[in-house]
């Protein structure tokens, strides 16, 4: 079994996925890993629709459910096991990962967003700013094929790379604004598999944001 648990899930909380994995291994015992795998989708909602209703906050899990019925095939007729089980932890109720690909495992590119170098930033109006993202895929878990940019807080996504399929990426872009106010600015990423930028099946996603406040005159 592959259990595919939506990290920011409203209706089934994402704790449960570890209350069941318990109950997995208590009736699997020392053979848990052999039989089953929870992958957690960092950003995911509950629903299973492409478009999200804040695209700029969410992701859809679909791509990791393509994944799982894909892996489970190879797992049940050929005995190849599939990538890891996310790593996390349960802190006050709320399911944990952890910040390098490398350590959280799962099959979801990891995605941070800074601007000017940080998660935040405060400039004055039309000062220009510097968006930069690193991704990179679980060890196994393919490569990264596109990365699309809101990079005026609109929650639309005007600007696109498509990426050699690497297993991490560093990029950047400029922008500026025009009125005061906060703005956050927001990178998806999509890896696949097979590396393959041409299909939309396994693609997986993940989004990170980063803050811009702007002001009439800059706060130092």
């Amino acid at each position: 079994m592959i259990l595919v648990e939506s990290g920011l899930d409203r209706e089934a909380f994402p704790w449960q996925a570890d209350w069941y994995r318990a109950r997995a291994e208590e009736f699997l015992g020392t053979q848990v890993d052999n039989r089953f795998r929870v992958w957690i989708v960092d950003n995911a909602l509950h629903g299973d629709v492409e478009r999200q209703e804040d695209p700029a906050r969410t992701v859809s899990y679909v791509g990791v459910l393509h994944e799982a019925l894909r892996e489970l095939v190879a797992w049940v007729e050929q005995g190849r096991p599939p990538l890891a089980s996310t790593r996390y932890r349960i802190v006050d109720g709320q399911v944990e990962l952890p910040d390098a690909a490398a350590d959280r495992l799962g099959v979801q590119p990891v995605v941070r967003v800074t601007v000017d170098g940080g998660e935040v930033t405060h400039v004055a109006i039309g000062t220009e700013v510097r968006v930069s993202v690193h991704a990179e895929v679980p060890p196994g878990a393919g490569g990264i094929v596109k990365v699309i940019w809101d990079l005026d807080g609109d929650a639309e996504f005007e600007e696109a790379d498509v990426v050699e399929a690497t297993e991490a990426v560093t990029l950047s872009r400029t922008a500026r604004f025009d009125k005061a106010g906060t703005y956050f600015v927001a990178v998806r990423v999509s890896s696949q598999r097979d590396g393959d930028p041409s299909t939309s099946f396994a693609r997986i996603d993940n989004v990170g944001r980063a803050r811009v406040v702007v002001e009439d005159s800059h706060v130092a």
